[in-house]
């Protein structure tokens, strides 16, 4: 029972719920050892006029297939920049058990592949633990390509889906995991009005912006 309220029903992943519980633990353990921790906010392009012209059933096959890639992308990635160190891991086993989270442990909220969550409709994070902000663009960067090297097949119709992703790193000067994710939301912002299907890190309150 958990397992399934912590889950996203349509996708299978990580719920709100769940995976802001997960960063910010992840967030804490930041603080304390003064750790790299990151966030992509990810957004289907267009995902309203996907539902609209091609119904609700194949706006779900396009969220479904945005996970799937972008869970495979973050495997094939392995979190390139993590910098844990053996050290980290017991000490976080410690840290975790001092944090405390009504009783769920960060290894039964790894089952659900919670470092990618589902917050509503077409937007989704990823929480990338031990990640600097180089690692973290990689990962958007691949995730973003990948996306349009494949498309959904719907009766005679190709429909492309494509996304738009925020990055945002941790500050020392960050005092909640909020912090990071309003400046992934800016960046994600920024590159949607820039024209969708790219990526934005916003860091030391500036912007970059590249395919």
């Amino acid at each position: 029972m958990k397992r399934i309220a912590a889950t996203d029903e349509l996708t299978g992943i990580a719920n709100r719920r769940s995976i802001f519980n997960f960063g910010k633990q992840e967030f804490a353990l930041s603080q304390r050892y003064k750790s790299p921790f990151s966030l992509l906010m990810i957004d289907v392009d267009k995902f309203k006029t996907i539902n609209d012209t091609h119904g609700h059933d194949v706006g779900d096959q396009a969220l479904k297939m945005m996970v799937n890639i972008t869970l495979k992308c973050l495997r094939q990635v392995d979190y390139i920049g993590r910098l844990e160190t053996e050290e980290d891991a017991l000490r976080k086993q410690v840290c975790l058990r001092q944090l405390g989270n009504n009783g769920e442990t960060l290894a039964q909220q790894n089952d659900l592949e919670v470092h990618l969550g589902r917050l509503g409709g077409e937007e989704f994070v990823v929480i990338l633990p031990h990640t600097d902000l180089k690692g973290a663009y990689i990962a958007a960067q691949r995730v973003c390509k990948a996306m349009t090297e494949e498309s959904l097949q719907v009766e005679d119709k190709t429909v492309n889906i494509t996304v738009s992703i925020g990055v945002a790193t941790y500050d020392q000067q960050d005092k909640k995991m909020d912090d990071v994710l309003k400046r992934a939301d800016s960046a994600l912002f920024a590159a949607k009005r820039n024209g969708r299907n790219q990526v934005a890190i916003m860091h030391n309150e500036k912007l970059t912006i590249g395919k």
